[in-house]
């Protein structure tokens, strides 16, 4: 009997969105039939009708915001949409509820299937409350699953999360046949195991068909863990890595001299492999390729050098077309090339085929371990696999009970079980089966020894990597193929266990079990520092709770953010609830932590880490810290917290995700190299200003000019009108900054017209504004362009003389919109830019767009005649393009006197007492009432109109427009899995070798796992300041290192006697404090290099001050702290160039 607690999938609320562009327009006003924009937008692109989609394609459609939207966006932009759909039509069961059956449930909710049953019916025990987050001590004694149940179901309401009252008892096939994926993290014997793949493996559908149920296994058993995946006898993926396709436009195209069809692109690099699937659109003269099916690319390589030598290289701007064999064109047949085209490449589909568990132990192909070391080294992956076959055959032999803790004899049965394993498997003579050379004996007992024990850092990485393989079954993402195993042997005492406390088991007993109970007090009483509490802090937090870390009078977690919650943010950060919303975020996740663990001592905090808030975290912070946790999603905030934990030299965990993928890194004080040692933070290249304003090709060309025009429009005038009211100096100052005066006139024009309107405020006039914005941008601009480069416009090369269309390449001709009532597109457009403009004023907004479209009819809006352009187009890049255009231009000239008349009629408006204070917008992406997104995607998809591109979803342009990185829950749960795991490993004091950092992609299943990086040395190198080599003191000193002048307040003179003493003969030339430059002349404390008579008499004179007195007087205030950090120049005792590591003076005693 199964009972459960149902909330429906997609509740038949109404539709509250503004942007029904689904509809069509006859449906708000009656008017004539006309030929609409939307006649020239791909097929793709137009919106289906809501009447013929599912409640899944209802909830989740691009073009429209939802609640289910919002709520998973970032999921969506890994998942995709298609993905997405399928999952929320999915039956899970998960049997088993300690900590991997939790972690595991908590990742699959929050990724939204249909249904999720949770099966264990075995009483809760205090211990279980060190991996199970659901968990508290008054349920104690009630079956696992049920005391789950609650907090599970409340992560998210659009799941069903019900309970198998039966049990494992009550599992069959008839059972497993309701589920699409069946995950098992319980120790439960293998021949049970057996047949419970073998349904799932052989399962059919009604038709008879093979339709697998995905069937996975997640253990854990002390340090290590092992999952098995089995998608069935053939397993179909389409997109094997989730990578969006990277489209290319093509510059021009040719036959060589053997007749092969070469396609040259505008990127500089195609990045097609060989053998790549493509096709080809948008094609002119060679029209014969468009849409033509079956093509791949082969890569170009351009001969070079002797001809003799035959020596070639990538040309990673060309490819070559190959046709299929039984293409009915080929190269010769095709038409004269002329111009445009785009290159879209496809994914392979590949067939993966899987064995059911009972063949899998045997023959199991291949057995992975994300450590290479371990993996070819020491056969880490077939070890483990023998020993847990061992653990099933002891399980056999004794009831099903895993054997006691520490019990050294089970532990040298189990060896002795590998080993005949390992005999039986010889015996096959079969090259599948697995085998090894030797049972290790130390792998075997280590994994016995501690198999009743689980930690949650394990658990976590458990339940992350299986909910997202669940999320594979639709075809999306390479599986795991067909075992992974993981093992942290390192963490054990080499001495074997240690002995047990008499006081009973606590909810920390697996750790004691493993580490000790003074292991257990000495987490309990770290402080540690958790920066940023989006993602990975809610599981930080959670990990802190559960090992007990911090959770003393004397401990901390000090965690700090300073956001606050919003309603996407509970599709992956799961200690929040719809009812935080707008809470802060570090106050709602501790206290969302407490109650897992209510000793947890944690300290939330809004304040900002950076350079502006080292009065707050003050010296005494830092150095108060047993260690920095970061959970933040930027480089620069990164930056500045390593920089920070170098300084105080505290150990640093670091890790990040984007979608699938995820690192992490370790940082130990004088062992690793600091996070910004490991980076290259060199900024990504932007898109050039010519191909925003007049030439985009790609949809992102549009969003990006959208986002330019949203803050043209809404939120420079607002900000320029406010400062007109109150101080009109620094406006018309900032516009004699703009350029020559016809830029000023028109700026001061386009203001003027504004605050006449703004005087009106009523929302008819913001239609108008909104019509005249719609002219501007779609229609006059676009004729202003084709007037100054016709379509037959061509353009000589200077230096080959070759001439060429100009409209060709990245440089797609555009077409002017017409202004049509019963354009979906127009329409939308003015609906959002009108209420922008209403919410400026402060004028009531029309959010029913049957109620805007009769307004706007009945104001019938005339477009104004167009007439040559009074200056030519900005072309930034194109100075020939440039020239052109300003022969063609035939106007008056614009004088400063023009410019004055009009900064009169501004001085002299008399509206200005009737202004109101002009709202701003500020950008927000995830709020859907204030018609930001709906404008953007209306403005993005008229100019990729304009274009020719291929409109973009509502949810592309929000996940662009807003910079959203793409995030999932399973990818955080993975990786704050691992990195708590090396928080044990700084506790234990473990040596370099010891620890982890990694680099993970879940989509493809890539696991990748290493020894942190060695501290950079300084070495010797030569210097083009001083022309000479600057040599190291000491000779490879790090950035951990210090020199430390704590001699009391000296004055400059006895600073420079003394510091040779201190540090290798070095002496300083310069003496500045850090961060100021060492050219400033007479802004050093000390010189030995100043030009000038007059400089040198003033160090001369300071030399016998006291260092604080000459710095307050040159640099102000001394700092709170009781030491300066001093620069400067330094050379060693034969006067050659020296650098040396970072000098701290102290000058006082607190």
């Amino acid at each position: 009997k199964t009972q459960h607690t149902r909330v429906e999938a997609f509740p038949s609320t109404p539709n509250k969105d503004r942007n029904t562009s689904s509809t069509s327009l006859e449906t708000y006003i009656q008017a004539d039939t006309h030929t609409s924009t939307m006649a020239n937008v791909p097929a793709a692109a137009k919106p289906c009708s809501s009447s013929s989609k599912s409640s899944a394609e209802r909830a989740f459609d691009e073009n429209h915001s939802s609640k289910q939207m919002d709520l998973y966006s970032r999921q969506i932009g890994t998942f995709g949409v298609e993905t997405m759909r399928k999952l929320v039509n999915l039956n899970v069961l998960i049997v088993g509820l300690q900590g991997v059956g939790a972690e595991t449930a908590k990742n699959l909710i929050l990724a939204g299937p249909r249904r999720v049953t949770l099966c264990d019916n075995e009483a809760v025990r205090i211990q279980d409350l060190g991996t199970n987050f659901c968990l508290d001590p008054s349920l104690v004694g009630v079956s696992r699953a049920r005391a789950s149940m609650k907090m599970l179901a409340e992560l998210n309401e659009y799941v069903s999360v019900d309970v198998l009252e039966g049990g494992v008892a009550s599992v069959n096939a008839e059972l497993l046949s309701q589920y699409g994926a069946v995950v098992v993290c319980k120790n439960i014997p293998l021949s049970v195991l057996r047949g419970w793949s073998d349904i799932c493996h052989q399962h059919v559908d009604a038709a008879g068909k093979p339709a697998p149920i995905l069937f996975l296994m997640a253990l854990t058993r002390g340090v290590t863990a092992a999952i098995f995946a089995d998608f069935g006898p053939s397993h179909r993926i389409t997109d094997p890595d989730g990578e969006p396709l990277r489209v290319n436009v093509i510059e021009s195209m040719h036959l060589n001299e053997d007749g092969q069809l070469i396609v040259e692109v505008v990127a500089d690099q195609h990045g097609l492999d060989d053998d790549t699937p493509i096709s080809l659109e948008e094609i002119e003269g060679a029209t014969e390729l468009n849409g033509l099916a079956g093509l791949t690319a082969r890569r170009v390589f351009d001969p070079y050098g002797p001809p003799e030598e035959k020596n070639t290289r990538l040309n990673p701007k060309r490819f070559r077309v190959c046709f299929p064999p039984d293409c009915e064109v080929s190269a010769a047949q095709i038409g004269t090339y002329t111009r445009g085209g785009i290159v879209t490449p496809h994914k392979k589909a590949t067939v993966l085929s899987f064995l059911p568990l009972g063949q899998s132990v045997v023959t199991p192909g291949s057995l992975n371990h994300p450590h290479p070391e371990k993996l070819l080294l020491h056969q880490r992956a077939p070890q483990l696999h023998f020993a847990y076959l061992a653990l099933w055959e002891y399980q056999a032999n004794h009831g099903g009970a895993l054997p006691p803790l520490h019990d050294k004899q089970a532990a040298e049965e189990c060896v002795k079980l590998a080993t005949s394993i390992l005999e039986e498997h010889r015996s096959k003579k079969n090259d599948d089966v697995v085998t090894v050379e030797e049972i290790d004996p130390r792998v075997i007992r280590q994994t016995v020894l501690y198999a009743q024990c689980e930690l949650s850092g394990i658990c976590a990485f458990l339940g992350g990597v299986v909910a997202q393989e669940i999320v594979k079954r639709f075809g999306k993402y390479t599986p795991v193929h067909q075992w992974l195993y993981l093992d942290y042997f390192e963490l054990l005492s080499e001495n074997g266990p240690l002995p047990m406390p008499d006081t009973g088991a606590t909810r920390y007993f697996n750790q004691i079990a493993i580490f000790g109970e003074e292991f257990q007090k000495k987490l309990s009483e770290q402080k540690w520092f958790l920066v940023g509490c989006g993602a990975l802090g809610c599981e930080f937090l959670k990990a802190f709770a559960l090992m007990g870390v911090g959770c003393s009078k004397t401990g901390l977690i000090h965690v700090t953010d300073m956001d606050r919650i919003e309603l996407s943010n509970l599709n992956r950060q799961f200690l929040f609830r719809h009812k935080d919303v707008g809470q802060p975020k570090s106050v709602a996740a501790a206290a969302a932590a407490k109650v897992m663990n209510p000793k947890l001592n944690a300290l939330s905090d809004e304040t900002r880490v950076g350079p502006d808030t080292e009065d707050h975290f003050n010296d005494q912070f830092w150095n108060s810290l047993t260690g920095v946790c970061n959970a933040l999603d930027n480089v620069e905030a990164r930056r500045y917290t390593d920089s920070r934990c170098v300084f105080f030299e505290k150990p640093l965990l670091e890790s990040g995700t984007m979608g699938t993928k995820a690192h992490s890194e370790v940082v130990v004080p004088h062992m690793t190299a600091s996070y910004s040692e490991q980076k290259d933070n060199a900024p990504k290249g932007g898109i050039p200003m010519c191909t925003l304003r007049n030439f985009p090709h790609l949809i992102e060309h549009c969003i990006e000019w959208a986002l330019a025009k949203f803050s043209d429009y809404f939120v420079d005038p607002a900000k320029e009108l406010n400062m007109m009211k109150t101080d009109r100096g620094p406006f018309f100052a900032g516009v004699t900054k703009l350029g020559g005066p016809d830029m000023q006139l028109e700026k001061m024009e386009s203001i003027l017209s504004m605050l006449q309107k703004v005087v009106k405020r009523n929302y008819d006039t913001c239609i108008e504004m909104a019509f005249d914005v719609f002219e501007k941008e779609f229609s006059k601009t676009i004729r202003d362009l084709v007037y100054f480069f016709p379509e037959t416009h061509e353009v000589t090369d200077k230096e080959s003389g070759i001439t060429r269309p100009f409209w060709s390449g990245a440089k797609r001709f555009p077409q002017a919109a017409t202004f049509d009532m019963n354009d979906e597109l127009q329409l939308n457009f003015l609906f959002c830019a009108a209420n922008l403009y209403a919410t400026m004023m402060n004028v009531p907004v029309v959010r029913d767009i049957k109620v805007f479209a009769e307004r706007l009819a009945a104001l019938k809006p005339t477009p104004a005649e167009w007439k040559p352009p009074s200056r030519g187009p900005d072309l930034f890049e194109d100075k020939e393009a440039a020239s052109a255009a300003a022969k063609k231009v035939e106007a008056k000239k614009v004088t400063m006197m023009d410019v004055m008349q009009c900064k009169m009629k501004l001085i002299r408006f008399d509206g200005f007492k009737e202004l109101p204070e002009m709202q701003v917008a500020d950008f927000e992406k995830d709020d859907d009432t204030n018609f930001h997104v709906d404008f953007l995607t209306a403005c993005a998809n008229l100019r990729a109109w304009n274009y020719r591109i291929k409109l973009a979803t509502r949810h592309g342009v929000k996940m662009i427009a807003g910079k959203i990185i793409p995030a999932i829950a399973t990818t955080t749960a993975m990786i704050t899995g691992l990195v708590s795991l090396e928080l044990y490993k700084l506790a234990l004091n473990l040596k370099l070798e010891s620890f982890c950092c990694a680099n993970i992609n879940l989509a493809i299943a890539s696991f990748q796992m290493f020894e942190p990086s060695l501290p950079k040395k300084a070495v010797r190198e030569y210097s083009n300041d001083d022309l000479d080599y600057v040599n190291p003191i000491p000779d490879g000193f790090t950035c951990w290192d210090r020199v430390v002048v704590d001699e009391g307040d000296l004055t400059v003179q006895e600073f420079v006697d003394k510091f040779p003493s201190l540090h290798h003969g070095v002496t300083p030339e310069i003496l500045v404090p850090q961060g100021v430059d060492t050219d400033m002349g007479n802004k050093v404390l000390y010189s030995t290099l100043l030009p000038t008579k007059s400089l040198r008499e003033l160090v001369e004179r300071n030399k016998s001050r006291k260092i604080t007195e000459v710095y307050e007087e040159l640099f102000g205030p001394l700092p709170a702290q009781n030491y300066l950090i001093l620069d400067g120049s330094w050379e060693t005792a034969d006067m050659s160039p020296a650098k040396i590591p970072l000098v701290k003076y102290v000058f006082r005693h607190d």
